[in-house]
């Protein structure tokens, strides 16, 4: 019932009568988490009323075991995963059979692994040497960052963070090149 009622509300004020894409779970932290049969059947009942065409999930945490789960269920269509530099051996192999089987990957949360784990903006030594060594040239580490996530061709798209025009001005070059 809480399914329907975010989705009815999220209509209204889309002001649409559907969505092509329902992410649930938004933030699944386990595999298990994306194998719930009460959201298939809320899902279906959405996609033969013609409200919700594709099912996606979303994965901050463990999004190699979170991608490959939902890979598994034959239900979803696409996922939304924190990939990056320092994840990418364990993900990477995962990302490739979702593209083998036409299955969507977003990248996002690409940047931030250079950086402090509580967010902050001073880049960890360590890691900005290992970015630097994976994508040289002349660029900030978030645009580096970005550059490695879009060199990967079996993702869909990649989710950068653009708050204010500076960012939109230094991040939209790298898509572009």
């Amino acid at each position: 019932a809480t399914l329907f009622r975010s989705v009815e509300d999220s209509l209204q004020r889309l002001k649409t009568d559907h969505v092509d894409l329902l992410l649930c779970p938004h933030g699944a932290t386990s595999p298990a988490e994306v194998q719930i049969p009460e959201i298939f059947e809320a899902f279906e009942k959405l996609k033969q009323q013609g409200k919700v065409r594709f099912l996606g999930v979303s994965a901050h945490t463990d999004p190699a075991g979170v991608l490959k789960a939902a890979l598994e269920t034959g239900i979803y269509s696409m996922a939304m995963i924190a990939y990056n530099f320092l994840n990418r051996e364990r993900v990477e192999p995962v990302i490739e059979e979702a593209h083998r089987r036409d299955f969507g990957v977003i990248a996002m949360k690409v940047a931030q692994a250079a950086f402090e784990p509580d967010g902050g903006s001073e880049p960890l030594p360590e890691l900005a040497a290992l970015l630097n060594q994976l994508v040289p040239g002349e660029m900030g580490l978030h645009q580096k960052a970005y550059r490695f996530a879009l060199n990967n061709p079996n993702l869909s798209a990649v989710i950068s963070n653009m708050v204010d025009e500076k960012m939109v001005k230094v991040n939209l070059p790298v898509a572009m090149s």
